[in-house]
């Protein structure tokens, strides 16, 4: 449940100089492809590794499997409920950088370590490596997301913190943070009814493998 998080952030979204360079964001969702690409690039490395480790310790005959954010191959990320909460991080972040409370520069030197494969890029890892086949490889929806009713915007940020709190605190420091917070709850509520319209998409990727 945790290989959507990538060892790194890619450095070159970090960049000035380059043509990666994620100006204005936090994450992957609504910038430029060389942005994606080096978000992928990232990604495609650390499985790679994860898959020739398993690979080493399985028997043939073995199984592994893996259940992972996922996003659907013909889906826009911007479309997708998880990149969403994202999106509202970053709206009220550029809020405090044009009421001066945080500077550009702090806002481009921070970028989440997070990327959720599509079902095709997970299978051409996995042929790529090798050591298994492809038993099932699937997206679902996750029995958390299957809600109804009404957005509880606080919540919702509620657990976003408990996954997202120390990475905020360690850039921006806890004052900050909480300020930040605070105004993603008001972009969600702002938000609310693009956020019940996806609910129960499918966005965990299942995949079984057994090794060779």
């Amino acid at each position: 449940m945790s290989l959507h998080w990538i060892s790194r952030v890619p450095p070159e979204v970090g960049d000035r100089g380059s043509p990666a360079w994620n100006r204005g964001r936090i994450h992957f969702s609504e910038a430029p492809q060389q942005v994606v690409d080096a978000y992928r690039s990232q990604f495609e490395r650390d499985m790679e590794g994860f898959l020739k480790a398993r690979g080493q310790e399985l028997v043939s005959g073995g199984m592994l499997v893996i259940v992972i954010g996922g996003v659907p191959d013909e889906t826009p990320y911007s479309e997708m409920q998880s990149i969403f909460m994202f999106d509202c991080i970053n709206l009220s972040i550029l809020d405090l950088v044009r009421q001066g409370v945080l500077s550009e520069d702090q806002l481009d030197s921070f970028n989440l370590p997070l990327y959720y494969p599509r079902p095709t890029e997970m299978r051409e890892l996995v042929e790529r490596d090798g050591c298994f086949s492809i038993e099932e490889l699937e997206l679902t929806s996750s029995v958390s997301v299957r809600l109804q009713g009404k957005v509880d915007a606080t919540q919702w940020v509620r657990v976003l913190r408990g996954v997202l709190d120390e990475l905020f605190v360690m850039q921006f420091g806890k004052e900050l943070a909480d300020i930040i917070f605070d105004g993603t709850i008001d972009k969600i509520t702002e938000r609310a009814q693009v956020l019940e319209s996806r609910y129960g998409e499918k966005n965990l990727l299942y995949v079984a493998l057994k090794r060779k």
